[in-house]
């Protein structure tokens, strides 16, 4: 079994397809993708303590970043085969 560490931003939708790249490369394949990165803004959103930029980087975490790891591992899974 072969282990390794990996850093990415998950807001960064570059960093991300870059992530799965660098996986792929560092294990000749990728078989599954977890996307275990997430954030809660604690405000509500319709209270004045909501910060748009927070909810911006929430959205960026929780949805753009997760498409863009998905979109390049789809990509990487057909490439050896996979569905």
């Amino acid at each position: 079994m072969r282990a390794a560490n990996f850093h990415a931003d998950q807001a960064d939708s570059t960093q991300s397809a870059r992530l799965i790249q660098s996986v792929a490369q560092q294990f000749g394949r990728l078989d599954i993708l977890v996307n275990n990165a997430g954030l809660t803004v604690a405000a509500p959103i319709d209270s004045e303590d909501a910060d748009a930029s927070a909810l911006d980087r929430q959205l960026a975490v929780n949805y753009t970043g997760v498409v863009a790891a998905i979109r390049e591992a789809s990509r990487c899974c057909r490439t050896v085969g996979g569905s």
